[in-house]
This record gives structure tokens, sequence and C-alpha cells, in this order.
């Protein structure tokens, strides 16, 4: 594969529609592309398939045995984030309520339609996922020697 850098999915997105570049890493709003029969899904980066769309396998399903992509995964995640002398008291009434938000079917139905897994969890599971990502990145870009351009 070459890289061909793009200011944004959008543009990247058109090329791909046009057959000007071949295949393209995105997030999921290309998926209303792959409904439309315009593109065709080869693998999500997740650990596990989106349950909107099943029949399409993981990275790690489909990478030959010894590609290195074994345990692949990269999943964009959303969060809330409070200022940090926000009482704790407020903190616990706020992600009561998002965990109420996110149970409800309503919300769930838009969410999946969109190609997101909906989800919501505590503070604490958030910071503990923070971390993780946060020395997967650390390991990965001192590894490859990535530099700031």
């Amino acid at each position: 594969m070459v890289h061909v850098p793009y200011k944004g999915a959008a543009p990247a997105l058109a090329d791909l529609m046009a057959g000007h570049i071949s295949l393209m890493f995105s997030d999921m709003s290309a998926f209303q592309h792959v409904k439309s029969g315009r593109l065709k899904a080869i693998a999500v980066t997740s650990f596990k398939r989106i349950d909107s769309y099943s029949d399409v396998p993981t990275l790690s399903e489909v990478a030959p045995t010894g590609s290195g992509l074994e345990g692949f995964q990269v999943a964009g995640w959303f969060a809330l984030y409070l200022s940090a002398n926000t009482p704790k008291a407020v903190l616990d009434k706020l992600n009561s309520a998002l965990m109420s938000a996110m149970s409800s079917a309503e919300v769930r139905n838009k969410l999946t339609s969109l190609g997101l897994e909906p989800g919501a969890s505590s503070p604490e599971v958030l910071s503990n996922l923070m971390r993780v990502e946060r020395e997967k990145w650390v390991k990965l870009i001192s590894t490859a020697k990535i530099k700031v351009e």
C-alpha cells in the first residue's frame, strides 16, 4: 500500500468511490455507502464484529497468520469530560443520567443506525481505557520512531 495523505475523510471517500484510490481506513460514516452498494467493507478494526454490521469480519479474522495483524485493534470512542474540580455528587448524577440515556432504545437505535456501538461506563472505566490507549500509542510512536512534522 502507498499512503496518500488527504485533508479529511470526505475527499478521500470521494476519491475511493471515483476509483482514484483502491482502499481507505475510515470511520463508520463510510458505511452509508456500503449499505447503498457503492463500497465494499473488507473488515472492521475493532476486537469484535459490530452488531449492526455483523457480516463484516474483524481485521484479525481476515489477516493472514503471521501478518502481524493478529489482535490488531483500533476503535474510536467518545467521552464526556468535566472540570477536575467538579463535585463528586455532580459527576455521579451526570454519569447516572448518561447511563440511563445510553440504555434507552431510542438512543441505542440512533447510534446503531450511525454504525456506532452504544455504551457507557463509569469514570473509573474511562480512566483505565485512556491509560491503556495512551500506553499503546506511546509504544507504537516510539517503536516506529514517528516524529511530528
